[in-house]
């Protein structure tokens, strides 16, 4: 005899309905407790143990200024513009240097393939190709993590219920 075969009359149905409810409530417990914690997570990424985002690094630093130095309005956009000029700088520093970086790897990977015996150099290569395979897959995931991070950003901004 199965669950439904014994759901009869009014106390049968008034049972099925109480647990049509607990599911229902659980399952909206669920999902809300989910979407607040994203809400909270990416309005306060650091007390949840994640890194912040560039941003938010130099929102906290302009306020740490502010509080402990207690900055005029005019240092405080002096001060603004200075971290946005020297960000802008170190970006194209790094776009610069990183075809140095990657040639001087591979002039090391080539210098140090050249010293060693045909069967070294054929498992050499093998350890250079998962390398940068490894490499290239956590660059990807990064990024993957970056999209979806802004993707979240972008819909908690939108609204949504409660929304911003």
């Amino acid at each position: 005899m199965g669950i439904w075969d014994r759901i009869e009359g009014a106390k049968g149905r008034a049972a099925a309905a109480l647990l049509a409810v607990f599911i229902a409530g659980g399952g909206a417990g669920y999902f809300a407790g989910r979407w607040h914690t994203l809400r909270r997570v990416t309005a306060d990424p650091l007390a949840f143990g994640l890194a912040p985002r560039k941003s938010e690094r130099k929102v906290r630093f302009m306020h740490r200024l502010q509080r402990d130095l207690s900055l005029r309005e005019a240092q405080r956009a002096r001060v603004d513009d200075i971290l946005r000029r020297r960000h802008e700088e170190m970006m194209r520093f790094r776009k610069e240097i990183r075809p140095n970086i990657e040639r001087t790897l591979q002039e090391a990977t080539s210098e140090i393939r050249s010293l060693l015996d045909s069967g070294q150099q054929s498992k050499f290569d093998v350890m250079v190709t998962e390398y940068r395979e490894r490499r290239r897959r956590l660059r990807e995931r990064w990024m993957q993590r970056r999209r979806e991070m802004m993707r979240r950003v972008r819909e908690g901004e939108r609204g949504g219920p409660g929304g911003r």
